[in-house]
């Protein structure tokens, strides 16, 4: 008798939470929570300046909004403004996508624009941001350690970077990346690799430099089954010399486990990898941090719980999203498998 009680109160609380979530009936009428919703206008643009400047314009929607599609967002006057010269010029719209705009104005380091945008149907109809494109830092040299350090049954890489700065900043800001392609054709028992396998994949990556560390995004050590980023962040705050970073990226391998012994093998596969180093904006470097806090905070741990809410940190004045830029450097190293 308990038990149905129990299923009875679940499937009720079940029905509460679906009717509230979007709309609740009262008589004959419908009343709809998400028309009272109060939309933003959405600013994503990412740009380098060796790139061409895309824009993305968007309004934020409801949670719950069953439309499949929404409509085009309506703008006027959209422009970009180089704040060292006074030029500008007109964002033209993307003819294969209608929420996309872009232009071809020259893009240097070290300068500063603007991008204005008027949305008429929103009661602070201009917004606008800010961002300078940051001076890029040159990677000197790199070495590489095979099988530095071992993570469950992954044998992690060790890349140390020599990284000298062209800026006077007080204080510069880095991403990095590592992307890995296989380069071998067999795996280790001789079988034709699958072609979803060689293609370029995203590592995961592992630090034990304080710079790193010491980032408040970064996961602690502390975290029950903490999941490594794929990007790492960090600031050098002695931005004119040059300084070293080290971190492990996750080769791609296999794993096998002999099932009379227990022990597990794991084969690491010839590959190539790209190292990526931006130099970020402090507006791009906010951005991605604030994001991969509010990631972590959102999948909690099996320990601790799920974390306090983070917001995303967004520089569109009136509206939200981000306008930020960097500049890279890059350097390959080709990985040769150990095979008996």
């Amino acid at each position: 008798m308990k038990k149905i009680e129990i299923y009875l109160l679940l499937i009720i609380g079940l029905s509460i939470m679906l009717s509230c979530v979007e709309e609740t009936e009262i008589g004959n009428d419908i009343v709809d929570f998400t028309s009272s919703y109060n939309k933003v206008p959405v600013i994503l643009s990412q740009f380098s300046n060796d790139s061409i400047l895309f824009v993305e314009v968007r309004t934020t929607e409801p949670a719950f909004n069953r439309n499949d599609s929404s409509p085009n967002t309506k703008i006027e006057n959209p422009t970009i403004k180089n704040l060292a010269n006074g030029a500008s010029q007109i964002l033209k719209q993307n003819p294969h996508n209608a929420d996309v705009y872009y232009t071809n104005i020259e893009l240097a380091q070290g300068t500063a624009y603007e991008i204005e945008i008027d949305f008429p149907e929103f009661s602070e109809p201009h917004i606008s941001a800010i961002d300078t494109i940051p001076i890029i830092s040159k990677i000197q040299s790199a070495t590489f350690t095979k099988k530095a350090k071992k993570v469950d049954n992954d044998l992690l890489t060790l890349v140390q970077l020599e990284v000298h700065p062209f800026s006077i900043s007080k204080e510069m800001n880095y991403e990095i990346m590592v992307i890995t392609t296989i380069t071998d054709t067999t795996d280790e028992m001789g079988f034709p690799i699958d072609t979803t396998m060689i293609k370029p994949t995203t590592a995961y990556l592992y630090s034990d430099n304080p710079i790193i560390t010491k980032e408040d995004y970064y996961p602690s050590i502390l975290q029950f089954d903490a999941f490594p980023p794929t990007n790492l962040y960090f600031k050098n705050e002695n931005s004119s010399e040059t300084f070293l970073i080290d971190f492990y990226y996750t080769p791609p391998m296999s794993s096998s486990t002999n099932m009379s012994s227990g022990e597990t093998t794991t084969h690491i596969y010839s590959h190539s990898a790209s190292i990526f180093m931006k130099t970020v904006s402090s507006n791009y470097y906010k951005y991605h941090v604030s994001r991969l806090k509010q990631f972590y905070s959102r999948k909690g741990d099996p320990l601790y719980g799920v974390g306090e809410p983070v917001n995303v940190y967004s520089n569109i004045q009136n509206g939200t999203g981000i306008f930020a830029s960097y500049t890279c450097d890059s350097i390959n190293y080709n990985y040769q498998s150990e095979r008996k």
